[in-house]
């Protein structure tokens, strides 16, 4: 039976709308929106989403209604994560959120975000026995999960997400060594877990997601795949040395050049110095020998979790 859902992924710096058909195993996305709301920004030193914030989610909230009602959806599914999880006025943004869209918004914590995120990589990606280390950059969290493809290991979400990191680590462009120092050192500290984990699971390949991955991936097909025959992918294995070109070519520009820079969208040139040193200093810190770029996260691990469940349902 053909079925249809509107999935809504509120993160903290863009809220996410996939709609998509199904029927069994066969599915097809009819549209998809991303909105830089930025509902973090400031939220994590204020502890509050701010005005312009607020009313640019309910904006993107009336978009996401009128693709909705184009497509004649009534399953919806929302989900909120990080910044809805600590701003003091969230249920308020939330409860406008609802009467617009006319369906509940669920706040998941961080646990229940790394196993969606898990159920939509390990269908883009062949992780086959081998544990690999999966990350996944938002704004407010990172998660990290360590996982082949039929089990995960250990999973933790961290409240070091770009738009935090952002308003801990104020910067200009290029970023000076004292801030890099600063933030390598930050990191260093927060993911003792994750290091032990690592070396437990002997990891060695790291898989990416949204955010800066994404990021990473579209300037490598502008830089190096230009000529390529476009065709469409879920997952990218990306050459470390057009990796390494990248991160110093990111590290190493200034707000302008970001601005202007091949494959890196504009709403991403703000926090992608952040993003990119993140990543790298989980390459250096763990010696990962490979890097693959995984084109489904959060919003296709809840279409594959529907989907899954619509099955079981109909035996």
């Amino acid at each position: 039976m053909l079925q249809r859902a509107a999935i809504i992924d509120l993160g903290t710096n863009t809220f996410h709308q996939i709609v998509v058909e199904w029927e069994g195993r066969q599915f097809k996305i009819l549209d998809r929106l991303q909105v830089p709301v930025k509902l973090g920004n400031k939220a994590f030193i204020e502890g509050k989403i701010q005005q312009d914030a607020y009313e640019r989610g309910l904006k993107a909230a009336r978009d996401f209604r009128d693709i909705i009602d184009k497509f004649q959806v009534e399953n919806i599914q929302i989900y909120g994560t990080a910044t809805l999880r600590i701003a003091s006025n969230a249920a308020a943004f939330q409860e406008e959120f609802e009467i617009i869209l006319k369906a509940p918004v669920q706040i998941i914590d961080g646990d229940d975000e790394a196993q969606l995120i898990y159920n939509g990589v390990r269908h883009a990606v062949p992780l086959g026995e081998e544990p690999h280390l999966i990350m996944d950059i938002g704004g407010g969290s990172v998660e990290f999960i360590i996982a082949d493809e039929n089990e995960m290991f250990w999973k933790q979400s961290f409240l070091i997400g770009v738009s935090r990191l952002n308003q801990l680590f104020p910067h200009a462009d290029p970023m000076d060594t004292n801030t890099r120092e600063a933030i390598e050192a930050f990191l260093d500290s927060e993911l003792e877990p994750l290091w032990e984990n690592a070396d437990r699971y002997f990891i060695r390949t790291l898989v990416g997601a949204s955010g800066t991955f994404e990021s990473i991936s579209d300037i490598d097909m502008e830089m190096f795949h230009s000529q390529a025959q476009t065709f469409p992918f879920v997952h990218h294995l990306m050459n470390l040395s057009s990796y390494r070109e990248i991160r110093d070519k990111l590290l190493n520009s200034t707000r302008e050049e970001l601005s202007v820079m091949p494959g890196l969208i504009a709403f991403r040139v703000e926090m992608i110095s952040i993003g990119i040193l993140m990543v790298d200093f989980i390459m250096k810190r763990l010696h990962i020998k490979k890097l693959i770029v995984s084109d489904y996260a959060m919003k296709e691990g809840i279409m594959f979790t529907l989907m899954e469940k619509e099955k079981q349902a109909h035996g």
